[in-house]
């Protein structure tokens, strides 16, 4: 594990630091306020990852194209200066199964296709998000995006799998999708537009 929690003064990394570390499986960079960008090749030097903390990482604007399919854990919330998301992250990440995306105000929309492996989805308190993404994974457990006070409406085909849904203070909501009391019987709708 390679833990850099809260380095304010770190800005970037050493080209090389990551060259070979086939066993490194935690990287936390949760608090490193200056940090502008991660390695580009973290998928190819770190084939075994399965843990990638970045929130609070506020001057990161992407994040590397190529990430380790190894991952189980993305955590990039508070990355206020985060302005997209990789768009091959559902096939780059395939065991993804807990992806924190949670007060990334300039964050607009999420790739077309996130990982089907997906179970919990928090993308709460992200203003400037104005859709998700209509096929999510089938695996999805919990939907978390409370807060998102520009979007509308919801995907219109929920996975069947989802058993938590979180949108209080989603004040932009005009309604659910049809039905949905009916297509997902073991879900807890929690909804409370302030």
């Amino acid at each position: 594990m390679l833990d850099c929690i809260g380095c304010i003064n770190l800005t970037k990394l050493p080209k090389n630091l990551f060259l070979n570390c086939p066993s490194l499986i935690r990287l936390d960079f949760s608090g490193c306020i200056n940090l502008i960008k991660l390695p580009k090749n973290l998928g190819i030097t770190c084939p075994n990852l399965i843990m990638l903390n970045c929130s609070g990482c506020t001057n990161l604007t992407k994040l590397p194209k190529n990430l380790p399919s190894s991952l189980i854990a993305l955590y990039c919330s508070y990355c206020t200066g985060l302005t997209k998301l990789p768009k091959n992250l559902g096939t780059m990440c395939p065991n993804l199964t807990d992806f924190f995306c949670v007060g990334c105000s300039k964050l607009t929309k999420f790739p077309k296709n996130l990982p089907l492996s997906l179970e919990k989805f928090y993308c709460s308190d992200c203003a400037s998000l104005i859709k998700l993404p209509k096929n999510l994974s089938p695996n999805l457990k919990l939907l978390y995006c409370s807060d998102c006070t520009s979007l509308t409406k919801l995907p219109r085909n929920l996975p069947s799998s989802l058993t938590a849904l979180i949108c209080h203070n989603y004040t932009s909501l005009t309604k659910l999708p049809k039905n949905i009391n009916i297509t997902h019987p073991n879900l807890q709708i929690i909804y409370n537009k302030n």
